[in-house]
């Protein structure tokens, strides 16, 4: 699998996932949905996106935003590339992809219905256009993506293009509350 991440998609992972890849839990506290919401917000009212974070006009945008989200988590968030390239690396010889709300390959349906509530990032399995087709089985995790994704009985139908799982949380996370709830929004709009 050949996949690139978008300048935009990198920004937003660096700043809302874990980036584990086996490594546990990072020590700075990622921002959640309503604090990158408000980031998101700042970035938009000022015409610019999420890859602006690290070009020059980053330290204004850092200024304007530390007053809720600190500049100091900030900066440490935005420091983390090198744990980003390597989650990439993993998930890529896992075969899962990543998306990002910035991205025009998001599905659309869910930024049209959840607006501000459909996740920063979706990761996924298989072939994404059977979201636009319906012409395969779209499974919706919410924890255990890297599973589902290894599993020998799902194989074939992945490799076919009969079955793609999508997540809102990191592909290594279990089921957690919070990532049922994510779940169902997706499934409320795309099921």
């Amino acid at each position: 699998m050949n996949q690139t991440l978008s300048r935009n998609a990198q920004i937003i992972l660096m700043l809302t996932a874990p980036l584990t890849a086996g490594r546990g839990d990072s020590p700075i506290e990622l921002l959640d949905l309503d604090e990158y919401n408000q980031l998101a917000r700042l970035l938009r009212d000022r015409k610019r996106q999420p890859l602006d974070l690290i070009g020059p006009h980053a330290d204004e945008l850092i200024g304007l935003a530390s007053p809720r989200l600190g500049a100091g988590r900030l900066e440490a968030l935005l420091n983390r590339g090198f744990l980003l390239s390597q989650a990439f690396e993993y998930w890529c010889a896992r075969a899962i992809w990543v998306v990002s709300r910035a991205d025009p390959e998001y599905p659309a349906a869910l930024k049209g219905r959840l607006k501000e509530q459909s996740p920063p990032v979706l990761y996924g399995c298989g072939d994404r256009t059977i979201l636009e087709t319906g012409s395969g089985t779209v499974s919706v995790l919410d924890g255990g993506l890297e599973s589902a994704a290894l599993a020998r009985k799902n194989r074939d139908p992945l490799r076919e293009g009969r079955l793609l799982f999508i997540s809102p949380v990191d592909p290594q996370a279990g089921p957690t509350s919070r990532g049922a709830i994510e779940r169902d929004q997706v499934v409320s709009v795309l099921g």
